[in-house]
């Protein structure tokens, strides 16, 4: 028998948009024939935290007939909470807003594997096998929904429903 449960963060984000960061650039635009530079920034978000993912994980693994027939189930649950989720901002805003703690995603499943294995004289025979399944779910989205697109695909995010991958 086998158990765990942990939690990780993801540190993968953005730098420095806990705080208004600011920028410049080449020819912003042209004034009297000639190139001129400009400057920008991108808005803070002073609350911003690391994802979070709690993982619980229990399993069994068993062995038969001298481990000549080994068996291992497993079962997992893993909910990934203060997802970084990039804002909807217009186009003629003219700036970024930075990435806020707004999702929820849970993914459960379990696998079972199978293995025989038998020497003999003249011969070695092994056979294993693999069966899983996995489901993810939207758990909190603050009641939203978002359509995104991935290359020809059209992604909806909402509470309720699953991520395709």
């Amino acid at each position: 028998m086998k158990a765990s449960y942990g939690v990780l963060g993801n540190q993968n984000v953005g730098n420095y948009q806990y705080q208004t960061a600011y920028f410049t650039f080449t020819n912003a635009y042209g004034f009297n024939n000639a190139a001129v530079g400009g400057t920008g920034y991108n808005f803070a978000n002073p609350d911003i935290r690391w994802e979070r993912a709690a993982t619980f994980n229990i399993g069994v693994d068993m062995d038969f007939f001298n481990a000549g027939l080994t068996l291992s189930l497993d079962y997992y649950n893993k909910v990934t909470s203060d997802i970084l989720v990039p804002p909807a901002v217009p186009g003629v805003f003219g700036t970024g807003l930075p990435d806020f703690n707004a999702g929820k995603v849970g993914n459960r499943g379990w696998e079972l594997s199978a293995a025989y294995h038998h020497e003999g004289k003249r011969f070695t025979h092994q056979v294993s096998f693999n069966l899983g399944d996995s489901r993810n779910e939207v758990l909190d989205f603050q009641d939203e929904a978002r359509l995104t697109g991935r290359e020809e695909l059209q992604i909806l995010l909402r509470e309720g429903y699953t991520i395709p991958m």
